[in-house]
């Protein structure tokens, strides 16, 4: 009787299904969408939006300012270059140590546009910006296609190699010739791809007077 009264009766959480769970994502939604700025920064959104569509129609290529893309793609070289090497010697420790793969999902995790807005506020508008927000998240991305190829790469070369062969030699001799073109063909993509979905954004957030001849825009 003793031990009885001297438990305390626990609380017990009320459960919560799928639609009441649901329900609440809407109510914080509808809050959130309360708080939020909608105010649209153009003076006329329409006339911009014709000016858009008049320029997928007819889009007048000699407008375009050469160093502005002489810029866009510099970035995208740069930024999967350090990117490449550096998920490189990630994917070499990446089977083996879980605070590498926690770190390679993180980066990769994180979109490059938001990337780049946390850099502006440390490196400001420049060039720096725009190589670093492609370079960090491909790090990640490139870590852990790399480490896929290396474990799934054929060992028989390794077995006719001597005993005493370092980790090093081994690597060289049996994975890297194996690898190379598959190394080489993901990352030519991955520059592909950085071309015209990151870097052509991050242009405009992180090039300068110099580059466009005016201030930059974001959108």
């Amino acid at each position: 009787m003793i031990q009885q009264a001297m438990t305390t009766p626990s609380l017990a959480l009320p459960k919560l299904g799928y639609r009441s769970v649901s329900w609440l994502f809407l109510l914080i939604a509808a809050v959130a969408l309360m708080l939020s700025d909608l105010a649209v920064s153009a003076l006329n959104p329409w006339a911009e939006m014709r000016r858009l569509a008049a320029g997928l129609i007819r889009p007048d290529l000699f407008s375009i300012e050469m160093m502005s893309v002489v810029w866009t793609v510099a970035f995208a070289v740069l930024g999967v270059a350090i990117g490449a090497s550096t998920g490189f010697l990630l994917a070499l420790v990446f089977a083996r140590l879980r605070a590498v793969r926690i770190l390679c999902a993180f980066l990769r995790s994180v979109h490059e546009l938001f990337w780049a807005l946390l850099l502006i506020q440390i490196a400001g508008l420049s060039a720096t910006t725009g190589i670093l927000a492609v370079a960090i998240p491909y790090s990640g991305i490139f870590a852990k296609v790399f480490a896929e190829m290396i474990e799934e790469a054929d060992l028989a070369v390794e077995r006719v190699l001597p005993a005493r062969t370092s980790i090093i030699a081994r690597f060289a001799y049996a994975r890297i010739p194996e690898l190379a073109p598959q190394f080489w063909t993901y990352t030519l993509y991955r520059w592909g791809s950085s071309v015209y979905r990151p870097s052509a954004f991050i242009s405009i957030l992180s090039s300068s007077r110099a580059t466009t001849g005016r201030r930059p825009r974001c959108y």
